[in-house]
């Protein structure tokens, strides 16, 4: 995202609503959007964790972060 966003002569501004599993947002997701939050301070960052994912039929989220369960047990 910040390689995407480094290109881009306007600083980014507005509304990011992000969904991601419970576990992988609190460990991993947190801190990158933290940190991506004070370098972009034009950007609100919405994050939902949850252990059940959202139906991704709708416009809810921009960026979801689910996982396959069957394939991390293989």
């Amino acid at each position: 995202m910040e390689r995407l966003l480094s290109h881009e002569k306007a600083p980014p501004k507005g509304l990011l609503r992000v969904s991601a599993t419970l576990g992988f947002g609190r460990t991993q997701l947190s801190p990158l959007i933290s940190k991506f939050v004070r370098q972009h301070p034009q950007v609100d960052v919405q994050l939902q964790l949850s252990v059940n994912p959202p139906v991704l039929k709708d416009d809810s989220f921009d960026v979801c972060f689910q996982f396959d369960r069957r394939q991390m047990r293989e």
